[in-house]
């Protein structure tokens, strides 16, 4: 499985295959600085505790905090998207605690848009 040999690669650990996840998003946020970023930690979808809040990784939170400190910095969206729902997840992508600190943090403020399929108009 691909998940499986990824993480490997990450050191062998969730938290390194997170790191790493975040570390690329990052690089993609500053080369293509896209107006709208979805499934903004659509890592979790395949991890062995996808509803796991993030904020217990410190080192995988900072990544979060910095990549979106970043998309507010050039003005991008953040998308707001039920298909973690769907997809047995329990919460959207973004989960809650990112989620949350875009609704009560003074230093990062994230424009959350909704998007919903035709099948739900």
């Amino acid at each position: 499985m691909l998940y499986s040999k990824a993480m490997q690669l990450s050191g062998g650990t969730e938290t390194g295959l997170f790191a790493d996840y975040y570390d690329l998003q990052y690089e993609m946020l500053v080369a293509l600085r896209p107006k709208v970023v979805g499934h903004f930690d659509l890592i979790k979808l395949l991890s062995a505790k996808p509803l796991k809040d993030p904020r217990k990784w410190e080192k995988v939170w900072e990544k979060i905090l910095r990549n979106l400190e970043f998309v507010v910095g050039y003005g991008g969206l953040i998308e707001v998207n039920t298909s973690g729902l769907r997809k047995g997840l329990g919460e959207p992508y973004p989960g809650r605690s990112i989620c949350e600190v875009s609704v009560h943090s003074d230093s990062v403020l994230v424009t959350c848009v909704l998007f919903c399929s035709n099948r739900f108009r």
